[in-house]
């Protein structure tokens, strides 16, 4: 904190933007020294004892908070009168008409036919993005629908790739999604812990519907039965992902709303005029 007091005082900023609530110390030493704060909340903060240094000395120092979703600005507690709060989503920068776009080169490389139905989960392996109990889900919808495939990209350990078994494929962690987001027909998040799910921002970006579990974040950004569907448990998932398969004309409807939506609530630009709208409020305080 002494350290980003002296700091502070040889920049002199106007305003200071923090991308965590960890990085309260700053708040602290501009609150000394009189300079508006903004604090980005961009994951949920814990609840009880190991939350409470973030959310006391983020709450006592901060001026305004954005919020990446409704659920992560709420899991700081009550906002005092004095702060102001928004929420403003992450964002894309890509926007792509997918029937304009031919399948995707991921599909040729798999063995994966035109006319299959694939749902596309992208992001890390990790326990609480659910990527095994999507695996589990899955196997019954294969077995009953051989057309319908699985394509699982974000693995980054050997052991990740023994889970590849038939119509689901384990494929590598990459930065460049493009291919796979037009060459899929469903983007599908099974998230066991509530967080924000980028992934279901750049699929409706790309006019693709998402099937996603109903916990806090991820049933922000679906609308369900609008932008995509929602789904409560495996005989619930299993009966959503049939209905996809068996009518396009349904995937597409509800992926035309998924695009609408993203250059509505997910435009960078849209975005970054409510972010800078907000700076102008904070500094008048």
């Amino acid at each position: 904190m002494l350290k980003a007091i002296s700091y502070l005082r040889k920049i002199k900023p106007d305003l200071i933007h923090l991308n965590s609530t960890c990085l309260f110390a700053f708040s602290i030493a501009a609150k000394i020294l009189r300079i508006p704060v903004i604090c980005h909340v961009r994951e949920p903060i814990r609840p009880g004892l190991a939350g409470w240094p973030l959310r006391f000395f983020s709450k006592f120092s901060v001026n305004g908070f954005i919020g990446i979703s409704k659920f992560d600005l709420a899991s700081l507690g009550v906002i005092p009168k004095k702060c102001n709060s928004k929420v403003i989503y992450n964002f894309v920068e890509k926007f792509k008409i997918k029937k304009t776009f031919e399948p995707g080169l991921f599909r040729k490389k798999l063995g994966i036919a035109d006319n299959d139905v694939v749902f596309l989960y992208l992001a890390r392996f990790s326990k609480s993005n659910g990527w095994m109990q999507l695996i589990a889900m899955a196997e019954k919808v294969v077995e009953d629908y051989p057309q319908a495939k699985f394509v699982l990209a974000g693995a980054t350990e050997d052991i990740h790739f023994n889970h590849s078994k038939n119509n689901i494929f384990i494929v590598p962690f990459e930065k460049e999604i493009d291919d796979y987001l037009i060459g899929s027909d469903i983007f599908v998040c099974p998230f066991v812990l509530p967080h924000f799910a980028r992934g279901i921002i750049e699929a409706a970006a790309f006019s693709l519907p998402s099937l996603g579990n109903n916990i806090d974040g991820v049933n922000e950004l679906i609308n369900d039965n609008v932008t995509g569907f929602l789904y409560k448990n495996k005989s619930d998932f299993y009966e959503k992902a049939v209905r996809l398969i068996k009518n396009k004309d349904l995937r597409n409807k509800l992926g035309e709303k998924a695009y609408i939506k993203a250059q509505t609530d997910f435009n960078i630009y849209n975005n970054l005029k409510e972010t800078y709208a907000f700076y102008d409020e904070v500094v008048e305080i």
